[in-house]
């Protein structure tokens, strides 16, 4: 494929699963998933003539989900981005305002709170201790926010009847209007936690593995693990997409920072203990006080799980969809977030490394 005098290369991807389970009626239960992954990749030369490469994943829960007006939208989009990487800008590394678009606010919050440090695996075992056991049904993020995980999302990329243990899947509300109320659960977490607690907890449906072997050829355990992840905002503190952009100028004029940042999707990491993450986003652009912008080389953002929700000045339409494959001890599983942009009035972002290389002259 060439688009635009540029070649594109495309990957195609197809991962099928049959599950099988037995009742404790003796009954067989069966289960098929479908998940299609489709990589373009563009590669060419930045103005100062180094090479340069752009790609992106698209991913679907079945073949029905894959039209040529989504592929086609996806390609031109990427063919933008690249022209926008060859003139890319370098920016020091610093705090600045951030506006999280909806697909890098799902990845934080997968990545800074619900996919590992509320898993019950990590809880039971004491490693996650940022919102313990010792924080249920207390308000540990604003009130205004509710975080649902749910494995029955009709199409859903993370969607699935029942998880590896057999459970049947349920939705699961893990923070309601800012409380703690819900973690994701196995049936071993579930019993640990009941006895520890005192309280009555079993398995929602949470158990996940890749159902491959690790490099040792050892075989990957089920362990909780986020799904679908939706991030709702009530409806009184949600602004427009235009009036989160206003608010974003005024926060980068107020903040006396020579720029802000617009970050788009991307992934990431966290450091269960401590609670501190990583998120490496897939395009970052540079805005002034005026509304001018560039794509910025910038190679993370970092922070912590508290202090993202407390730097948190406003949050805004639209609602976007991400969806990926996260990666924990049981290996690589699917899960797609939605939730709406997030402004922060401040938070660390990490350039990039200078680029050395020379112009190429041999081609």
């Amino acid at each position: 494929m060439v688009q635009a005098g540029i070649p594109v290369s495309t990957t195609l991807i197809l991962t099928e699963e049959e599950s099988i389970f037995r009742d404790s009626l003796g009954s067989d239960i069966r289960q098929f998933t479908e998940r299609i992954g489709i990589e373009y990749t563009l590669k060419g030369l930045d103005r100062q003539g180094r090479d340069l490469e752009r790609s992106t994943t698209l991913h679907f829960a079945g073949r029905e989900q894959v039209t040529a007006h989504i592929l086609e939208r996806r390609v031109q989009r990427l063919l933008r981005e690249f022209k926008a990487a060859q003139r890319a800008i370098t920016i020091n590394s610093g705090s600045y305002p951030i506006l999280l678009e909806g697909t890098a606010t799902g990845t934080m919050i997968h990545e800074a709170l619900a996919a590992h440090l509320l898993s019950g695996k990590y809880i039971a075992q004491g490693d996650s201790t940022v919102y313990g056991e010792g924080r249920l049904d207390e308000l540990v993020l604003p009130h205004w926010l509710t975080i649902i995980d749910d494995p029955t999302l009709p199409g859903g990329f993370g969607s699935y009847r029942h998880d590896h243990e057999g459970t049947p899947a349920q939705p699961a509300v893990l923070i309601d209007h800012g409380i703690l109320k819900e973690y994701l659960l196995d049936v071993e977490s579930a019993a640990l936690l009941s006895r520890r607690l005192g309280r009555d907890m079993r398995s929602n449906g949470r158990a996940r593995s890749s159902w491959v072997r690790d490099d040792e050829n050892k075989p990957l355990i089920p362990e909780p693990r986020v799904t679908n992840l939706e991030v709702v905002i009530d409806k009184d503190y949600l602004l427009t997409k235009k009036a989160i952009r206003q608010r974003f100028l005024q926060e980068i004029e107020n903040s006396g920072a020579p720029y802000g940042l617009i970050v788009e999707g991307g992934g990431g990491e966290v450091t269960i203990k401590e609670g501190q993450f990583i998120l490496l986003p897939r395009i970052v652009w540079c805005y002034n006080a005026r509304g001018r912008r560039a794509m910025a080389r910038v190679e993370s953002i970092i922070g912590h799980a508290d202090h993202f929700f407390e730097q948190t000045v406003a949050v805004g339409e639209p609602y976007r969809s991400a969806y990926g494959m996260c990666g924990a001890e049981s290996g690589w599983v699917s899960t797609q977030e939605r939730a709406p942009s997030f402004l922060l009035s401040s938070a660390t972002a990490i350039a990039e490394p200078k680029d050395t290389r020379t112009r190429r002259l041999i081609y």
